[in-house]
């Protein structure tokens, strides 16, 4: 018969203990409670006397052991340095726009529908004149449309205009235009305006057309091109009279008015000089009048 196999004397089914029973409790040789900084030293597992928080000498996690400095936390002085933090963020933020803000008026109210941020308008300006209300559209850099709508009552609106719009000027990309007046009595001034305060000094055409022009238009009128196509039909529609002068930007060009040809020609200084065209002195584009939404 077969006997059974003695098991070996280190089989891990041998339960031998880790020390013996009687072993003396481990102790923190030096240490400090992770919660309160209470002096643990000497003591054995268990509580805080402190705080009653738990620790363990064999868990280094536990407390904190010697060269770690303890830091007592203060709730509320913590708080009110996050807020105060949070309230100098703000008005930083606010003061330079970093965070978008409504547009805040010199009036001391708040526009909605006009938003700053970096110091740069976004959203519609809306101003309020006489018999209608101008909707200007500011993206970033610049306007991208300009709107004049009659807000009066419709019995004594234009019926050409339809639907309420006096006038619009509208860019679609860099060079590219429309300018529409379905009603009469369109006031060039106006137009000018618009169309200046969406051009920078460098998208001026260098041509001067006196300010006593003021006339109105006697018919609706719509185009769409670049701006010497726009200048070209708001000459014809108000029969106007224009200085030419040096493109900005260019070698000396300048943009004249052939009358046979009822259009804007372009020309060299030198060709300028043989037609014995008369140019403007020198004047700075600072004087051009522009809408500007931190005016308001």
């Amino acid at each position: 018969s077969i006997s059974p196999m003695a098991e070996p004397p280190d089989s891990p089914n041998t339960a031998t203990p880790t020390r013996p029973p009687d072993h003396d409790p481990i102790t923190i040789y030096a240490g400090r409670c992770k919660a309160c900084g209470y002096d643990l030293s000497g003591l054995a597992a268990g509580a805080c006397p402190e705080c009653a928080r738990a620790f363990d000498p064999e868990d280094l996690s536990t407390f904190l052991p010697p060269g770690k400095r303890f830091r007592k936390r203060h709730p509320l002085r913590e708080g009110v340095l996050v807020a105060l933090s949070l309230a100098i963020l703000i008005a930083i933020g606010m003061r330079y726009t970093v965070i978008p803000r409504p547009h805040i008026l010199r009036s001391g109210g708040i526009d909605p529908r006009l938003w700053v941020w970096m110091d740069k308008p976004y959203g519609t300006m809306v101003v309020d004149e006489p018999g209608r209300r101008l909707r200007i559209h500011w993206w970033g850099d610049g306007i991208n449309r300009i709107s004049a709508i009659d807000d009066r009552p419709p019995s004594d609106q234009n019926t050409q205009s339809g639907s309420g719009i006096l006038w619009e000027i509208e860019r679609y990309d860099t060079d590219d235009w429309r300018v529409s007046a379905p009603t009469t009595g369109v006031a060039f001034v106006d137009i000018l305006l618009a169309f200046n305060s969406m051009r920078s000094d460098e998208e001026l055409l260098g041509v001067q057309i006196p300010t006593y022009q003021r006339e109105l238009s006697d018919r609706p009128f719509e185009v769409r091109g670049p701006r010497h196509a726009v200048l070209e039909k708001l000459i014809k529609v108000y029969d106007l009279e224009i200085r030419p002068g040096i493109i900005p930007g260019s070698t000396g060009d300048s943009w004249v008015w052939d009358e046979d040809e009822g259009r804007l020609e372009r020309l060299s200084r030198e060709e300028a000089h043989e037609r014995g065209v008369e140019f403007l002195p020198h004047w700075g584009f600072g004087t051009v009048r522009r809408w500007d939404w931190r005016a308001r």
